[in-house]
């Protein structure tokens, strides 16, 4: 049986949807405490509502860069799966490369659709899976020792946590840049486009008070990156 045929399923496609209407449920509860609390604190409506636009207006540019690694990735292990691990981690770097791992396990490169089969795919899923259960695991221990980390590493002194925090960030997203940049090829350019971009969208609201930059200078960044190069 093709293994695409198993991979779009409609069991599969029921199977992937429960986790998925979780973290919906999950997102609204969080929503509306996150809302309640608002108000508790003294917050203004408006001030929140600005939140929340500015948080859905700043996931779009990521969102479409999920996007396009979704629509490779249902070539390989389907559509519902694809949805279900992106949905949950929103990593295509790491989904890519887990499936990868798990059909290079059978003796099969991923995307070669010709020597794929059922137990490829399912050591693709497992390797997704797997791969990203220990974040949930080390999320859900280490908080109960964050705070008494965060006191005794502060000492009350609050600015170093801010730089603790923002160094972390960069690091983080910094640990990304290095395989794009040392090629000195397109995708090098396209990431010095981005940060130009950006830091041209941070001067124009800070300095001219253009206030929907800061809700839209990501997305604008990421694609102007992008489409620059592509036209070069």
């Amino acid at each position: 049986m093709d293994y695409l045929a198993i991979a779009n399923s409609p069991i599969m496609w029921i199977a992937c949807a429960i986790p998925v209407a979780l973290v919906v449920l999950q997102s609204i509860v969080f929503m509306k405490k996150a809302w309640k609390t608002g108000l508790e604190i003294g917050m203004s409506r408006d001030d929140m509502k600005a939140a929340l636009k500015t948080g859905l207006i700043t996931s779009v540019g990521p969102s479409m860069v999920i996007l396009v690694g979704m629509v490779a990735l249902i070539a390989v292990v389907g559509g519902a799966v694809s949805w279900m691990r992106l949905s949950f981690v929103g990593s295509v770097m790491f989904e890519s490369m887990a499936a990868s791992y798990g059909t290079q396990s059978m003796g099969i490169a991923l995307g070669d659709s010709a020597a794929m089969n059922v137990d490829a795919l399912a050591c693709a899923i497992w390797a997704m899976v797997a791969g990203a259960s220990g974040w949930v695991i080390v999320s859900a221990i280490l908080p109960k020792f964050a705070n008494k980390l965060e006191k005794n590493v502060s000492k009350g002194n609050d600015t170093i946590i801010k730089l603790i925090s923002g160094v972390a960030i960069f690091g983080a997203f910094g640990g990304f840049m290095p395989s794009y940049i040392i090629g000195f090829d397109k995708r090098t350019l396209a990431v010095a486009l981005g940060a130009v971009i950006m830091f041209i969208c941070m001067y124009l609201n800070e300095k001219k008070g253009i206030k929907f930059l800061r809700e839209w200078g990501l997305a604008i960044a990421l694609f102007g990156g992008m489409i620059i190069t592509a036209l070069i």
